[in-house]
């Protein structure tokens, strides 16, 4: 956790709540794009986003200095989200969606290559989308949003060899339904694809 938050943090459980604004607007968009990835509803990204926030300001007393703000934010963000799912039936569906955006890589210059890699990211992640939740859920904490291992078991209640073990049976199932589509992407192509776009799983911890 930067010292920058741990001063604002321990202002706000001095008393200080209108401190907590300038959490809200460091982590919203971070926050936002990690539930709309979850639900694909801007609308519904939003509002979980805000119930979170207002849950994490009730709940400051019991923020674990071990992990950064924003993982913790995280955490309360997807327990939210999964009792939404339950009551109210919302399920992940397919990208889609014209409102879902994906992050240029300014690093191309020519603007064929960017929307072919482009397009395999977004067929890439509708593979990810069609496997079991669990499965989805590491890959985007992991991948998407770039957790570590430690953070990624904290947000989801897992030990980080569960956590390893899940990533490791979710790559597996990914890759099966690549080499197992007719008519699409080739396996080459998206192989690449892959070796740009998903990190190696490695030793974070």
């Amino acid at each position: 956790m930067s010292n920058e938050d741990r001063q604002i943090i321990q202002e706000i459980k001095d008393g200080c709540r209108s401190s907590y604004n300038f959490l809200v607007e460091k982590y919203s968009e971070s926050l936002v794009q990690f539930l709309f990835r979850r639900t694909l509803h801007l609308q519904e990204a939003e509002d979980i986003a805000q119930e979170t926030f207002l849950q994490g300001l009730k709940k400051i007393n019991t923020y674990n200095a071990k992990y950064s703000f924003n993982t913790w934010l995280f955490t309360i963000a997807r327990n939210i989200s999964i009792d939404r799912m339950r009551s109210k039936k919302i399920h992940i569906v397919s990208i889609n969606d014209d409102s879902h955006k994906e992050i240029a890589d300014h690093n191309i210059e020519d603007q064929g290559q960017r929307t072919i890699i482009e397009e395999e990211k977004k067929h890439l992640w509708h593979l990810a989308q069609s496997l079991p939740i669990g499965s989805y859920e590491l890959l985007q904490l992991f991948y998407a949003e770039e957790k570590t291992i430690a953070d990624i078991a904290y947000i989801t209640r897992k030990t980080k060899t569960g956590v390893k073990v899940g990533l490791y049976r979710a790559r597996k199932l990914l890759l099966k339904k690549i080499n197992s589509e007719e008519n699409s992407v080739s396996v080459d192509t998206f192989s690449h694809s892959l070796a740009n776009n998903l990190k190696p799983l490695g030793n974070q911890s």
